[in-house]
């Protein structure tokens, strides 16, 4: 079983690589549009910035197993993610789809590292372990995070709106 759960581990963690990748791309693209939010900016750029190391933690894993990251599912996912950004940052109501997006994808990546995470159990690689662990941390403080700010962030985009229609 250790043999099976160590090649869906390699997989796994390039599908991770590949995802982390397509994070970095689109939270780059929501720091770039969030100037009239500081405080959203500023914890979108502090999660960049983990993403940026979260990358790093599965080229560490990859490296242990003695295996490489996919450049094929990089690119993809990189190319859709900047779709995705870029389609989201044309709508009036950007920092909400944003929101909404963000907290899904946290969801996403909590699920797959709980699952990558039991694989390395099963493949015996406490040290992969523990940095799959310290990514799932940052996930899950981020959702949490977006969870508790979706609705002030909410009534801030209402608040601007009706300030730019008495304005107008």
């Amino acid at each position: 079983m250790a043999d099976e759960a160590r090649e869906v581990l390699i997989v796994g963690l390039r599908n991770a690589h590949a995802v982390e990748s397509q994070a970095v791309e689109l939270l780059e693209r929501q720091v770039q549009a969030l100037d009239d939010y500081p405080e959203v900016r500023s914890r979108v750029q502090q999660h960049l910035d983990e993403t940026r190391s979260q990358l790093e933690r599965l080229e560490d894993c990859l490296d242990q197993l003695g295996e490489r990251r996919s450049a094929v599912k990089d690119a993809a996912l990189s190319t859709l993610g900047n779709f995705m950004a870029l389609s989201n940052t044309m709508a009036d109501d950007a920092i909400l789809k944003n929101a909404f997006a963000s907290y899904s994808f946290e969801h996403y990546e909590i699920a797959a590292y709980e699952s990558l995470l039991e694989l390395a159990e099963l493949s015996d690689e406490p040290e992969i372990m523990s940095l799959l662990q310290e990514n799932l941390s940052e996930e899950r403080a981020m959702a949490d995070w977006l969870a508790s700010n979706i609705r002030p962030v909410t009534r801030n985009y209402v608040r601007r709106r009706q300030e730019k229609d008495q304005a107008a």
